[in-house]
């Protein structure tokens, strides 16, 4: 593995820790919505979005390696 695929690696894996930790159920989300002003779908839309943008930025100009 060189020093970018590491680093690429590293930065795709802390992306996915922050994804499974960093973000509340459906359920909690939810529950929480209305105390920020949105309905629980509103809610729930947002966090999706979040999570497709950060795994858009996490693989942003990786490669496919090729298999020899």
């Amino acid at each position: 593995m060189t020093p970018l695929q590491k680093e690429q690696f590293n930065k795709m894996r802390l992306t996915l820790k922050r994804i499974a930790a960093g973000y509340e159920t459906p359920e909690r989300l939810r529950k929480s919505a209305e105390s920020v002003g949105l309905s629980p779908e509103e809610a729930i839309e947002y966090a999706y979005e979040n999570i497709q943008r950060e795994a858009m930025i996490a693989v942003k100009g990786v490669r496919v390696m090729s298999t020899l």
